[in-house]
């Protein structure tokens, strides 16, 4: 049996410990996230560095099933290189490697590998900075059995170059990909979705995926999936990026659909 939460409680592992977390997610009480964000976590980036969003407001409507979200962008991700803060690292790695990374998808488990080698060499950690908020976004989680809708309207002090709307459960749990119902290998890094595209758990006997329901005009879209498994990464999810010359947009809508295999 699948139950929904949306709480500040629980601030995840690894990389983005300390952040708020999407849609919790649970399977016969189990919380199937460890790193992953949940469902409708917010970022952007903007100026080459990325920015996160925190939980300002929850509202639950029992009648309903719906639960209203307000949400603040105002965490900053920022690099240090043995110990000392680096704007400029954070910004070539946001913005030069990390962007390459993911729009060349041949070979990104071999890059992540590097990646992570480089990271320990040189001791770069993460940290997440209070700054001034970049942006208010609503966000309307509609809560049936095994399905999520979402839908998402956002308020920017200033255009971002991409706005990511996060899908992540546990890439601990969830290790294989499915296409068209056939089990595969799953996504590495990031990459475009195929058709029918699912994330499988064989442990949970469950699979997830992403729907695009409706978009504005002013927004364009593209869908993602990945996973990323190591000692500071493990989360398994759909990603969407969002694009819009304009800094507001009303009502991006889409649903996350499970099943329970058995």
């Amino acid at each position: 049996m699948l139950t929904f939460e949306m709480s500040k409680r629980y601030k995840g592992t690894g990389i983005s410990n300390g952040l708020d977390r999407g849609m919790l997610v649970y399977q016969n009480g189990d919380l199937l996230l460890d790193e992953g964000m949940g469902m409708g976590s917010l970022a952007l980036q903007s100026g080459g560095m990325n920015y996160f969003a925190s939980i300002k407001q929850i509202t639950n409507s029992s009648d309903s099933g719906r639960v209203e979200v307000t949400l603040s962008v105002d965490r900053m991700l920022q690099r240090t290189i043995y110990g000392i803060p680096s704007k400029p690292l954070t910004r070539f790695i946001e913005k030069v490697c990390t962007n390459m990374y993911k729009e060349r998808e041949q070979g990104q488990g071999i890059w992540f590998v590097i990646g992570g080698w480089i990271n320990f060499v040189l001791q770069i950690k993460v940290d997440f900075v209070p700054v001034p908020s970049k942006g208010i976004f609503q966000l309307s989680n509609e809560i049936l059995k095994n399905e999520v809708r979402i839908e998402l309207s956002g308020n920017l002090e200033e255009a971002a170059d991409k706005i990511f709307v996060m899908n992540e459960l546990s890439g601990r749990l969830f290790d294989h990909g499915m296409i068209n119902d056939k089990i595969t290998p799953p996504p590495l890094g990031w990459q475009k979705t195929a058709k029918g595209s699912r994330l499988y758990s064989a442990e949970r006997g469950l699979t997830f995926t992403a729907d695009e329901i409706g978009k504005p005009d002013n927004l364009s879209t593209q869908l993602y999936w990945g996973r990323e498994a190591d000692k500071d990464h493990c989360w398994a999810g759909f990603i969407y990026e969002l694009q819009t010359k304009s800094k507001s947009f009303q009502k991006f809508q889409y649903s996350i659909l499970f099943q329970e295999r058995g």
